[in-house]
């Protein structure tokens, strides 16, 4: 368990380098307004991509399209339309099913919260629709490529964890809400 977790964590590592490079670049060339708190604003902005680098990286296969960048090799043969296709939700009987369900919440729940603590939206539900849509995205994703198995019950679990960590950021900032305006900038 260990080894798999350190695994996903080196692999994540290229894939926030190239989101950190993009968002800096973006920040340095087209902001034109400075930020109050510009430097905790930055480090918001950079754990956010380091959550969506892990998030990617433990939800694809992009570990696959980094190897192959990095030692010029071909990309691996992929099983299109080959994976099982789940379109009925389904109550979990198991335990492994329950915390499967219990791990897709807790893997978005992080984007419900982040995402509008870093980035002031005068529409805060787009995030929660951007990671919805992420999130059925990447289950077409899993079925197009057959590498994983594509599950209504994933999807809905993701959007639920997605809207649970809104709420969250609802709730703190209610309670808190000089401390995280201070985080946020347009």
């Amino acid at each position: 368990m260990r080894v798999a977790v350190i695994q996903t964590l080196l692999w994540a590592l290229p894939t926030f380098l190239f989101l950190a490079l993009c968002y800096w670049i973006f920040y340095f060339t087209l902001r034109r307004r400075k930020a109050e708190n510009a430097i905790v604003h930055r480090i918001g902005v950079t754990v956010f991509l380091l959550y969506f680098a892990v998030l990617l990286t433990a939800i694809t296969d992009v570990e696959s399209i980094w190897v192959c960048l990095f030692y010029r090799l071909r990309l691996p043969d992929i099983a299109w339309f080959q994976s099982s296709l789940t379109l009925l939700p389904y109550i979990p009987k198991t335990a492994e099913d329950i915390l499967q369900l219990i791990l897709n919440v807790v893997l978005f729940l992080p984007a419900g919260f982040l995402c509008p603590l870093v980035w002031k939206e005068k529409r805060p539900w787009t995030f929660v629709v951007v990671f919805v849509c992420f999130s059925l995205v990447v289950e077409i994703g899993q079925f197009i490529t057959g590498n994983r198995t594509a599950d209504v019950n994933d999807f809905l679990a993701n959007s639920i964890g997605t809207v649970c960590g809104y709420l969250l950021w609802l709730c703190c900032h209610a309670r808190w809400p000089k401390a995280f305006e201070s985080l946020r900038t347009r």
